[in-house]
C-alpha cells in the first residue's frame, strides 16, 4: 500500500511570503463577483451562483502583464487547499487539510473517498448553441503519485436540455481533446516518479507541463491550456457545477485555474471600419464604410444574415444599394457588406443608416452608419500686392475643408503648401489645391515688382588725396550714405581703406543698397625670410616678399639673392610699391663655426678583453655610435670593432655637426701550456711547477695540485705562483700529481683545464 509522508515539510509553509513570484491571489471577492466580473464572457447571462466549500478555496489570481508558464494572466483560482498558498517555487510544500465534505459527482468518478471539496454553481442561458472556457488543472499529486489511489478529481458537470434531444443530467465536460477521458493526473502524466525525473511512459504527454523547476506556482506540473465545451440550445437555461477534490486523503493540494472572460457562447459579433483613415464616418464618393459580420465559428453550411435596413440615408440614393441579408458561405467565419456613399452636389446635414440585426437566437443589435458630405478644400492666399525687385515673398495656402492629405500644384511647378518667391518682374501664380477625395479648387494672386534703377561710381588714391563717389539716375530717389550724408555726390578722404555705403529708396520705399571700396595705398608693408643662423662654408638664402621692386645693399635688383659670409652680416634693403610708396629692412646672417669630429686612442690593436678609453674632440656636443653623450667613452674589446662619433655646434634652431670613426682591432693574448714533469732538486733547473705560456688579462685564476689520494697539496691563485714540489714544509715524495686549474679571461665563459704532472728528484 503507498502511504503519503507530508509531516516533514509543515516548516516549509512559513516561506510562502517570500516565494510569491509573479502569481498574485486574493479571496476579498465574493464568489458572486468572481463569476459576473470576472470568468463570465460575452453572450451568457448568469444566475443563482452558489459556492460550497472553505472560503480561501476559491479566489481571484492574476500575473500582470507576463503569463508565465501557466498560459494565460487572469481569472479564478478553485483547490483542494488554501489558494493564497498557491503561489511560490514548486519546490515549496502546498499542502492542507480544509476539513470539506465530498461532492456526489466527483465520487461518481473514482472508488476512492473525496475530501476538501470546493464546489461552485451557477445558472446560464447561452445566445449561441455552443458554451465554452479555457482551464489549467494542476497539482502537488504529480508526480510520484500517478497511478495511484491518490488522484485528485475535479470536473465540470453541465445539465439542462440536450443539443440532440433529451437532457444533460451533470454531463463531465472536463475531458481529454478528441476523447471522452475525463481530464487527471492518471490520464496526463509523464510516468510515475519520486524525484519529477522523466521514467515514462508519458501519458497525453502533449497536454503535460512538468513545473519542477518553476518559480511561479508550487503545483509540480499542470495541464497545457484545455478548453471545455458543450453543444446546446440558445436562449434556454442551464446548470453547471465546478468541482474538485482530494481523492483517498486531506494531503497535496490540487486546483483548477479558469480564464478570465472565457465562460462565453459566442453569438454573431459585428465590427465597422471604413475603406481609409481619411475619416472614422464614409464620406461621399471618397469613403465607404464597412460593416463586418463575424460568426463564432466556422459552419459546414451556408449562413444567412438579415437585418432591417432604415436610417435618414436613402439606400440607392444616398449611397449604392444594398440587399437586406448576406450569406456566410460554408467554411468561413465572415463577411462584410460595403457601404458607398453616393457624391452629389447638395450641402446636406449629417445622414445615417440603421441596421437592426439578429445576432443570435435571442439577441440583436443595432448599428448606425453615418455619411458625410464631401467638401472640397478652401484655401485663403493673402491679396494681390506689389514688392521689391530681388524680394522673397512667401505665400502661404492656408487650406482648410476636405479630407487631408491635400496635394499642391502652383504654376511655378511646387507641389509643396506653401512656396517662397523672388521675382524680377511682375507676375501671376495661380495655385491647384486638391485632397485625398480628389475635390479641388483652384487659387490665383498677382504680384507686381518695382525697384529703383542706377549707376554707382567711385575712385581710389593715396593717402590724403580725396575721392568722389557718385550714384547717377535719372529718377527721383533719397539717399542715405554710410558716412551720414543724404546727397547724390559726395567726397570723402580716408586715412585707410574704408568700404562706403549707399542705400537708395524710390517712392515705395523698395531700397537697394550698393557699396565701394576705397583703397588708400599705404607705406609698402615688408615681409622677408627672417634673421637666420648658417654654419660656416654654407649659403643662405634671402627673400623680400610681395608684388614690390627690391634693391639689396649687394646691388642685387632681385628679390631673391644668395650670400655665403664668412662671419657674421646685415643685408639691407628698400622696397617700392608700384604707387611709389617705399620701405626698407635688413636681414641678419649669423655664421655659426662648424665642427671638425676626431677620435684619439693611444693603441689600435688590442688584446682581447682590454679596456680602453677613446678619446673625442672638436666639437660642442658629443654623441657615439653606443648612445654615449660624454667627449669620452670606456670601451671592452672582445671583438674587432668599429666606433663613430657625431659631434654637433648649435646657435638657435640650426645645427652644424660632423662625424668621423676609428676602427680597433682585437688579437688574443693569452697562451696557457702545463709541462708534464718537473725536477725540484735545487739545481736551478726546472724546479718548480705552473702554468707557462703569454697571457696578459687573466680576470681569476686557480690552480690545485692533488695527490693521488686526492689530497690537495698546492693552491695558486695568480699565474705567476709555481710549486716547489713541498707540502707543509717537506719534500713530496717522487711520483704522478693532477693538476686542475680554473681560469676567466673576462671575454668568454670561465673554463677548466685539467692533467698530470711527474715529480722527479
Amino acid at each position: 500500500m503507498i502511504m503519503k509522508y507530508t509531516h516533514t515539510f509543515l516548516l516549509l509553509l512559513f516561506f510562502v511570503k517570500i516565494s510569491h513570484a509573479q502569481l498574485n491571489i486574493s479571496t476579498s471577492a465574493t464568489v458572486a463577483n468572481l463569476i459576473q466580473n470576472v470568468l463570465v464572457g460575452q453572450g451568457v447571462v448568469i444566475s443563482n451562483v452558489t459556492y460550497t466549500g472553505a472560503p480561501n478555496s476559491i479566489g481571484e489570481f492574476s500575473t500582470g502583464a507576463v503569463a508565465g508558464n501557466l498560459g494565460f494572466n487572469n481569472g479564478i483560482v478553485l483547490s483542494t487547499g488554501n489558494v493564497i498558498q498557491l503561489p511560490g517555487a514548486s519546490s515549496l510544500l502546498v499542502d492542507n487539510n480544509m476539513n470539506t465534505a465530498s461532492d456526489p459527482q466527483l465520487a461518481a468518478l473514482i472508488t476512492q473517498s473525496i475530501n476538501d471539496a470546493a464546489v461552485l454553481e451557477f445558472d446560464f442561458v447561452p445566445v449561441s448553441d455552443t458554451i465554452k472556457f479555457s482551464y489549467v488543472f494542476g497539482s502537488e499529486e504529480y508526480e510520484q503519485y500517478v497511478g495511484t489511489p491518490y488522484n485528485d478529481v475535479f470536473g465540470f458537470f453541465v445539465s439542462g436540455l440536450g443539443y440532440s434531444g433529451g437532457f444533460y443530467n451533470n454531463v463531465n465536460i472536463a475531458i481529454i481533446p478528441n476523447t471522452t477521458n475525463p481530464v487527471s493526473i492518471n490520464n496526463i502524466n509523464n510516468g510515475q516518479s519520486t524525484n519529477m525525473a522523466s521514467p515514462g511512459p508519458c501519458v497525453n504527454c502533449n497536454y503535460y507541463v512538468n513545473n519542477s523547476s518553476g518559480t511561479f506556482v508550487k503545483f509540480n506540473a499542470f495541464t497545457t491550456v484545455l478548453t471545455a465545451w458543450i453543444r446546446v440550445l440558445p436562449c434556454f437555461t442551464y446548470h453547471i457545477k465546478i468541482a474538485i477534490g482530494d481523492a483517498a486523503d486531506h494531503a497535496l493540494d490540487s486546483g483548477v485555474f479558469l480564464e478570465a472572460n472565457s465562460f462565453s457562447s459566442n453569438s454573431i459579433t459585428l465590427t465597422q471600419t471604413t475603406s481609409s483613415t481619411i475619416d472614422s464616418l464614409a464620406v461621399e464618393g471618397c469613403n465607404d464604410a464597412i460593416l463586418t459580420f463575424n460568426l463564432p465559428y466556422p459552419f459546414s453550411t451556408q449562413t444567412s444574415i438579415n437585418y432591417i435596413i432604415g436610417g435618414t440615408a436613402i439606400n440607392g440614393v444616398d449611397y449604392v444599394q444594398i440587399p437586406n441579408s448576406l450569406v456566410v458561405p460554408a467554411g468561413q467565419d465572415s463577411v462584410s457588406l460595403v457601404i458607398s456613399p453616393i457624391i452629389d452636389t447638395l450641402v446636406e446635414p449629417l445622414e445615417y443608416i440603421e441596421l437592426i440585426v439578429n445576432t443570435s437566437y435571442c439577441s440583436q443589435d443595432t448599428v448606425l452608419i453615418y455619411i458625410k458630405d464631401a467638401l472640397p478644400p478652401l484655401t485663403n492666399l493673402f491679396r494681390d500686392t506689389t514688392i521689391c525687385m530681388f524680394s522673397n515673398l512667401d505665400i502661404v495656402s492656408n487650406t482648410s475643408g476636405g479630407y487631408i492629405p491635400y496635394s499642391y500644384l502652383w504654376s511655378t511647378g511646387d507641389t509643396t503648401a506653401s512656396i517662397t518667391i523672388t521675382p524680377s518682374v511682375s507676375s501671376t501664380y495661380s495655385l491647384v489645391v486638391s485632397d485625398v477625395c480628389n475635390n479641388d479648387s483652384t487659387f490665383v494672386i498677382d504680384v507686381g515688382v518695382s525697384n529703383p534703377i542706377f549707376t554707382f561710381t567711385g575712385d581710389s588714391v593715396c593717402k590724403g588725396d580725396t575721392a568722389v563717389l557718385r550714384v547717377n539716375s535719372s529718377e527721383i530717389y533719397n539717399y542715405i550714405w554710410s558716412s551720414g550724408e543724404q546727397t547724390s555726390i559726395i567726397s570723402v578722404s580716408p586715412s585707410s581703406d574704408t568700404q562706403y555705403t549707399v542705400s537708395v529708396t524710390d517712392s515705395i520705399g523698395c531700397e537697394i543698397v550698393d557699396s565701394t571700396t576705397i583703397k588708400v595705398f599705404p607705406i609698402p608693408i615688408v615681409s622677408s625670410t627672417s634673421d637666420t643662423i648658417i654654419c660656416s662654408g654654407d649659403e643662405a638664402y634671402l627673400k623680400v616678399f610681395g608684388n614690390y621692386s627690391v634693391e639689396w645693399n649687394t646691388g642685387s635688383t632681385n628679390s631673391f639673392i644668395k650670400v655665403k659670409p664668412q662671419s657674421d652680416e646685415e643685408y639691407s634693403f628698400f622696397i617700392r610699391s608700384s604707387d611709389q610708396c617705399e620701405n626698407s629692412d635688413s636681414i641678419n646672417v649669423e655664421v655659426v663655426t662648424k665642427p671638425i669630429a676626431d677620435i684619439y686612442t693611444p693603441e689600435t690593436t688590442v688584446c682581447i678583453g682590454k679596456k680602453i678609453v677613446l678619446q673625442g674632440s672638436g666639437g660642442d656636443e658629443y654623441l657615439w655610435s653606443s648612445g654615449v653623450e660624454s667627449p669620452n667613452m670606456e670601451v671592452l674589446l672582445n671583438n674587432n670593432a668599429v666606433y663613430s662619433l657625431a659631434v654637433t655646434n648649435r646657435s638657435g634652431g640650426t645645427t652644424c655637426s660632423h662625424d668621423t670613426s676609428i676602427s680597433i682591432v682585437v688579437e688574443r693574448c693569452n697562451y696557457f701550456y702545463f709541462a708534464s714533469a718537473f725536477t725540484p732538486n735545487g739545481d736551478g733547473k726546472n724546479d718548480t711547477y705552473g702554468v707557462d705560456g703569454q697571457y696578459e688579462i687573466v680576470y681569476k685564476f686557480d690552480l690545485y695540485i692533488y695527490n693521488r689520494w686526492g689530497q690537495q697539496l698546492f693552491h695558486a691563485t695568480d699565474p705567476s705562483e709555481r710549486w716547489d714540489g713541498t707540502y707543509e714544509g717537506k719534500d713530496a715524495s717522487d711520483g704522478v700529481y693532477t693538476y686542475v686549474v680554473y681560469i676567466d679571461e673576462g671575454y668568454r665563459e670561465p673554463y677548466s683545464l685539467k692533467g698530470t704532472v711527474t715529480l722527479y728528484r
